[in-house]
C-alpha cells in the first residue's frame, strides 16, 4: 500500500473515532503537510510503500529532524516538537500495522519523554501594566475584561477563545471553558473580574462568543488572543514576558504564594495529574530561594569581612 493511502485512511479513522477537528489537522500537519514531514521525507527515500518502511529509516529520520532548524526563525526545533513528531509517528504505525497487518517499524523505538517543564510566569508589574492600558473604547473594554479573565483563572489562550455566553455565569462568578479539544472544566473567578466582564457584556454587540473580532465581529482565535496581547505590549513599550500562556503561570504563582493547595490548583489548572502541578510548585519554590539567596547570601557577610581584613593589613603594613 502506498504510504499515502495508508495516511488518508489514518485520518479518516481519527475523525470517525470523533477526535476533535484541531488533533485531527494537527496529526495531518505533522506527517505530511508541514516542512519537515515524515511521509516526503520517506518518499525522498524511495520508501513509498509502506511495507518497506523500516526502523532504521525511521531512526534516521528522527537524528535528522533534530538537526533541523524552525522553518521561520532559523533557530533549532524545541525538543517538545521534536517529540510531538515522534509521538506521531508511534500513532500513526501502530494503526498501519493493527490495521494493513504489517510490521510496526515504530515498535522498538523508544516513545520520547518530554523534559520537566519550566514554567515562565509574566511579572505581576507587567500584567498590571498591561490592564490598566486598555483604553475606555469597545476594543479597550474587551481586552481589559480578557485579561483579567485570564489572571484571575489561569484558563489557555484556548478557553478565552472559545468561551460562549451561554457557558458565562457571571452572577455565580464561574465559567465553563473548553480546551485541549472537547475538554471542558470550571473555572471560578472574583467579583473584580465580573464587573470587568459585566461591563464588556453591556456594550459588545450579541454575539455567542464572549470575545470576538471587533471589526468581523468573528470569534477569537488563539492566534487573536495572542495577538491582542503582543499588540498592547509594543504599544506600551513592554519587553518582558507577555505571552498568553505566562499569564497561566502567573495565576498559578499567585494562588501558591497566597497558600493555595495543590490538589485544588491542579484542579483549577485543568492538569491530569498533580504530578504535573507539583512540578509548578516545585520551579516557584526554587525561585523563592534563589531569590531569597541573592538577599540572604552569607558570603556577601564574609567578602565584607575579607574587605575589612584587607584594608586593615594594608594599612599595617604602611606603618
Amino acid at each position: 500500500m502506498h504510504i499515502r493511502d495508508a495516511l488518508h485512511e489514518f485520518l479518516l479513522t481519527c475523525q470517525a473515532d470523533n477526535l476533535s477537528p484541531k488533533t485531527v489537522t494537527w496529526y495531518r500537519e505533522m506527517l505530511n503537510n508541514g516542512p519537515y514531514n515524515v511521509i516526503d521525507w520517506l518518499l525522498r527515500k524511495n520508501r513509498s510503500e509502506l511495507e518497506a518502511v523500516t526502523a532504521s529509516d525511521l531512526r534516521e529520520y528522527i537524528v535528522w529532524l533534530r538537526e533541523q532548524k524552525h522553518a521561520r526563525t532559523g533557530k533549532p526545533r524545541s525538543a517538545y516538537t521534536n517529540n510531538a513528531t515522534v509521538r506521531c509517528l508511534h500513532r500513526f504505525f501502530r494503526f498501519c500495522a493493527e490495521e494493513y497487518g504489517v510490521v510496526n517499524p515504530m515498535q522498538r523505538i523508544k516513545y520520547p519523554k518530554n523534559p520537566d517543564p519550566e514554567p515562565r510566569a509574566i511579572k505581576l508589574e507587567t500584567a498590571l501594566e498591561l490592564i490598566l492600558s486598555c483604553g475606555d473604547d469597545i476594543a479597550g473594554i474587551r481586552n481589559r475584561a480578557m485579561l483579567m479573565f485570564f489572571l484571575s483563572t489561569g484558563v489557555r489562550r484556548e478557553g478565552v477563545a472559545s468561551l460562549v455566553v451561554d457557558r458565562l455565569h457571571l452572577q455565580e462568578r464561574y465559567a465553563v471553558v473548553i480546551e485541549k479539544g472537547r475538554k471542558s472544566r470550571v473555572v471560578p473567578f472574583d467579583k473584580l473580574t465580573a464587573d470587568a466582564l459585566n461591563e464588556w457584556m453591556k456594550v459588545r454587540e450579541p454575539e455567542q462568543a464572549v470575545f470576538y473580532n471587533i471589526r468581523t465581529r468573528q470569534p477569537l482565535t488563539g492566534a487573536g488572543v495572542r495577538t491582542i496581547i503582543r499588540r498592547l505590549a509594543e504599544k506600551n513599550k513592554i519587553t518582558e514576558r507577555h505571552n498568553p500562556h505566562g499569564w497561566r503561570h502567573l495565576f498559578a504563582e499567585l494562588y501558591h504564594q497566597a497558600g493555595g493547595q495543590i490538589a485544588s490548583l491542579s484542579k483549577l489548572l485543568g492538569h491530569k495529574s498533580t504530578n504535573i502541578t507539583a512540578t509548578i510548585y516545585l520551579n516557584f519554590a526554587m525561585q523563592t530561594a534563589l531569590d531569597d539567596y541573592k538577599e540572604h547570601n552569607p558570603m556577601s557577610q564574609v567578602a565584607e569581612k575579607l574587605k575589612n581584613l584587607g584594608h586593615s593589613k594594608t594599612s599595617g603594613s604602611g606603618s
